[in-house]
């Protein structure tokens, strides 16, 4: 059962400054995730810097050639098996094409290992890589797929939804996730970036042969450089999981506001929001309060990539909304009618 639409105006300040404090909560709990993607891509990068030094301490500086192709194909099937164990496992990675983003890019790579022998030590890391992404993938979906769920909930309490407890794991709810998570963009945006990260990667390979320094040495200012760019896609990733996690909890808002039949929406500006955001949550508007948008017509969050705001259900009473303006063909017609009847 829901309660009343209507409230009054202390009500609706009190509920924007409680999402206010549920905002610092998401804002957490994304660090929190951030955490996680920090820890994947160390792994990734020390895992790299690791085969890195052992080629080419084996190779003498040059790089290693087919006595490697057996560790190359262990990794590829690394890769392939984790990607494949997450499908039969009936995780959320719901993508058809989840499989083929793996085994296409390693037949890419197998390919050219064949062509060219110097081209081992790339399509190992590039091996690594794609076990990164796919890493990546599963995480992030889960986080979605909980994130929306978790949101839901929250806005059926927020209304004094009282719903079975197996409501959120039925299938006709489940698909509705699905849809909003696993039909998303981002996962074409992982692959692409993991593809980005191996042709700087590539390329980094191909200076340092270039360089004709000792082992020791060429691998030294190797693995520095593999750190750094590693790094700075690893701010890229946690860029993704912000943007994406806002998409997914302004769907749940506006999805739960609409089901719940409130036609207006008051945008809530995050503490550290910009300038764009502000405008929006102090824009004036003739419904009465700042920041008031009809729920269909409310600009989508997110804004931009750091953007954390959100929206909040609002009230507007109906002696505050706009006249329709006076239709005149209409009452021409009217007035035609009247004469033929």
């Amino acid at each position: 059962m829901m309660t009343s639409l209507k409230k009054s105006k202390a009500y609706w300040d009190a509920r924007a400054k409680a999402e206010k404090i549920w905002q610092e909560s998401a804002k957490k709990d994304i660090e929190k995730y951030n955490q996680h993607i920090v820890s994947m891509y160390n792994q990734a990068t020390s895992d790299i810097n690791r085969q890195i030094k052992a080629d080419l301490a084996l190779s003498e500086g040059k790089l290693i050639k087919a006595d490697s192709m057996k560790e190359y194909e262990s990794l590829a099937k690394r890769a392939v098996d984790k990607a494949n164990a997450l499908r039969a496992q009936g995780k959320h990675v719901t993508r058809k094409d989840f499989s083929k983003d793996v085994n296409d890019r390693l037949k890419i790579y197998n390919a050219t290992m064949r062509i060219n022998r110097n081209e081992i030590l790339k399509s190992k890391i590039g091996a690594r890589l794609v076990e990164l992404g796919v890493d990546q993938e599963e995480s992030l979906t889960n986080k979605l797929w909980n994130d929306y769920t978790k949101e839901k909930e929250r806005q059926a309490g927020i209304f004094g939804i009282t719903a079975k407890s197996n409501l959120w794991t039925s299938k006709e709810v489940q698909e509705q996730i699905a849809k909003q998570v696993a039909g998303a963009n981002f996962s074409k945006r992982i692959w692409a970036d993991i593809d980005g990260l191996k042709g700087q990667l590539d390329g980094l390979i191909s200076s340092a042969v270039i360089r004709g320094e000792a082992p020791q040495k060429m691998a030294k200012w190797l693995t520095g450089m593999v750190s750094s760019t590693v790094s700075n896609q690893e701010y890229a990733a946690e860029r993704l999981a912000r943007t994406e996690t806002a998409r997914v909890y302004f769907t749940a808002q506006q999805n739960s506001l609409m089901k719940y039949g409130y036609k207006f929406v008051k945008w809530i500006a995050e503490g550290n929001a910009c300038k764009v955001c502000r405008q929006f949550a102090d824009k004036s508007t003739e419904y009465g309060d700042d920041g008031v948008y009809p729920v269909r017509e409310v600009p989508n969050i997110p804004v931009h990539p750091n953007c954390m705001c959100s929206i909040s259900a609002y009230w507007v009473d109906d002696d505050k909304l706009p006249k329709e303006p006076k239709n005149e063909d209409k009452d021409i017609q009217t007035i035609i009618d009247g004469l033929q009847s």
